[in-house]
């Protein structure tokens, strides 16, 4: 019998994309994780909604139009 190893549990995160945004080594690959947004809670939008999840911030699509 093959023993296999269990897989490791991995949180789940959201991530704010900025895509084409390089830093001072070429493009960006490093994310930070986001907490909040628009002011609500990441784990409350998991909890309510599920994962995987996309979010779109109004906020954010106004702020730049």
């Amino acid at each position: 019998m093959k023993h296999t190893e269990k897989l490791r549990y991995e949180r789940p995160l959201i991530k704010k994309l900025e895509t084409g945004v390089p830093n001072k080594f070429g493009m960006r690959t490093e994310y930070t994780p986001m907490t909040h947004i628009d002011g609500v809670a990441v784990k409350d939008l998991i909890k309510n909604y599920g994962s995987p999840l996309f979010v779109m911030s109004e906020k954010t699509i106004r702020n730049n139009i």
